[in-house]
């Protein structure tokens, strides 16, 4: 969700990668696509917030909670200083809505390495920060009992100083095991733009390591930007390579890869939409993630096709 951009500001879309994007054409005819296990749906509403924002944020989630197994919902860092509690606005949204929620924690602590790039993020999104609400991640792990959730999840995003592969690797297994010990759902979010940079390839893998046997779920963002980084027409193919490498890395079982409709990308019609999730059911994986906003969903086509999506039985 580029409009929304949100849950992924780990690598932003250079010139070069948008030209390469642009040549790319989506499939004048969609393949036909097997009913999909799993569809979840990230929408961060609206920050900051309001009464008025948070009410029509729930009733556009109410809509679509028998199309979508479950909703992304992003608890802020303590150092955004919201003006409304986020577990009781958030439980009060969860409660109306009704449906799954997974709540997303981003790097958050007084650690170091992942505590400063929180001021740059607030401040790029108009929210105010307040240093002096800093806490350790342990103590922060400690504030999502509080939420009406039965599933959690781990996205290393914003860092101004990225972890070494084993502080990383640490950082998602602490997490997993907290979620266990609550009796939640551990689900780890990874970006495959990753692949190209020696350093970040590290650190997912270890992170994978680390977590592959406990954690519920992984998600996986940016493939699309990743498909076509290296120059090529057939994204699918480089898809496709993509895909292998992450199923050496996380059980296809366990996988969901996720896309958004930016206009650059292979899945910006429902075309190009359809023939990714084609290349992914090829490979065995059939769980999967839209980065949309409820408003954007609403419209033609996007209303038709996701509530006409073939389905798995639930």
């Amino acid at each position: 969700m580029k409009q929304l951009r949100v849950l992924s500001p780990v690598i932003l879309v250079s010139i070069s990668l948008l030209s390469v994007a642009a040549r790319a054409q989506s499939p004048v005819d969609a393949p036909a696509i097997k009913p999909i296990d799993s569809l979840w749906l990230a929408s961060p509403p609206v920050f900051p917030s309001t009464s008025e924002r948070d009410a029509a944020y729930t009733r556009g989630l109410k809509e679509w909670r028998q199309v979508f197994d479950a909703y992304i919902l992003i608890k802020l860092p303590p150092t955004f200083a919201d003006d409304k509690d986020f577990t009781v606005r958030a439980n009060t949204l969860i409660k109306e809505a009704g449906g799954q929620f997974i709540i997303v924690t981003l790097p958050v602590g007084t650690e170091g390495w992942e505590s400063s790039a929180n001021q740059r993020f607030a401040e790029k999104h108009g929210w105010h920060y307040d240093a002096g609400k800093a806490m350790s991640e342990t103590q922060w792990l400690t504030t999502l009992k509080d939420l009406d959730s039965d599933t959690w999840e781990w996205v290393l995003e914003g860092a101004a100083q990225m972890p070494t592969p084993e502080q990383a690797a640490l950082s998602a297994s602490e997490f997993v095991k907290y979620a266990k010990s609550q009796h939640k759902k551990a689900v780890i979010w990874l970006s495959g733009e990753g692949f190209a940079i020696p350093r970040f390839r590290a650190r997912i893998e270890r992170i994978c390591e680390a977590t592959r046997a406990d954690a519920d779920f992984f998600g996986w963002m940016d493939l699309q930007s990743a498909s076509l980084r290296s120059g090529e027409s057939n994204w699918r193919g480089t898809l496709g390579g993509l895909l292998d490498h992450i199923l050496t890395m996380t059980p296809k079982e366990k996988t969901v890869i996720q896309w958004e409709h930016y206009p650059q990308w292979p899945a910006r019609d429902v075309a190009g939409t359809k023939a990714y999730i084609a290349v992914c059911q090829a490979k065995g994986i059939n769980r999967f993630s839209s980065l949309s906003g409820v408003e954007f969903i609403s419209r033609t086509p996007w209303n038709e096709f996701y509530r006409t999506l073939p389905r798995a039985a639930r």
